[in-house]
């Protein structure tokens, strides 16, 4: 198992990882309820080259050259800036009828915070499923661990969808619960229940 910086050619397996951390939200927002698009989506934005889904935030677990496994991340600083050009690309890919549909559907995560304070910010982690129980996750995590300590981040942070099998995973490697966001119009549209905020202190 090799782990390197993705590349945009990596698309289609990364941009179907990505996918697998989000399921029916994908769908609901970059897909307008629609799968397909939610994956092509995802595979365009991973190709360019500034957004909060990019290939220049990802590192991939390569296994006798195949995309196994991801890690995207980034400090929690630049979120703002992601955030500013994930919307010019999805107005760009989509056009703008779509992109003011993916605005409404969105509107309630607006003003979520997904994380407390300054951090290296894991936005996804998954491993396909043929490959898991070997390792390739917590090597990935042990990766953008390593490079954040090196950067100077106080800590890791992410967020786990409540009732999620993987945050027995993370709290394991010494993740802890920080909050828990609830989105009550979420819930009502999509039986979303929310998800916890989880946070790694780097001594």
């Amino acid at each position: 198992m090799e782990i390197q910086p993705a590349r945009p050619e990596m698309a289609p397996a990364a941009s179907a990882l990505i996918y697998l951390t989000m399921g029916k939200m994908a769908d609901y927002t970059l897909g307008a309820g629609d799968a397909r698009r939610a994956r092509r989506m995802l595979a365009s934005l991973f190709r360019a080259e500034n957004n909060r889904f990019c290939h220049r935030l990802t590192d991939v677990a390569l296994v006798s050259g195949r995309v196994v496994g991801l890690i995207l991340s980034y400090p929690t600083s630049r979120k703002v800036a992601l955030e500013l050009a994930t919307a010019a690309d999805l107005l760009r890919f989509g056009g703008l009828p779509y992109f003011l549909d993916v605005v409404y559907r969105t509107l309630p995560l607006a003003f979520v915070k997904e994380w407390d304070g300054a951090a290296c910010f894991i936005a996804h982690l998954a491993v396909s499923p043929d490959y898991r129980r070997r390792g390739i996750g917590r090597a990935l995590l042990a990766t953008v661990e390593g490079r954040a300590r090196a950067r100077g981040h106080r800590a890791l942070a992410l967020t786990v969808e409540v009732n999620s099998p993987a945050l027995a995973f993370y709290r394991h490697l010494g993740f802890r619960i920080t909050g828990n966001v609830m989105i009550p119009s979420l819930r009502r549209r999509l039986g979303y229940e929310g998800f916890y905020r989880l946070c790694k202190e780097l001594a």
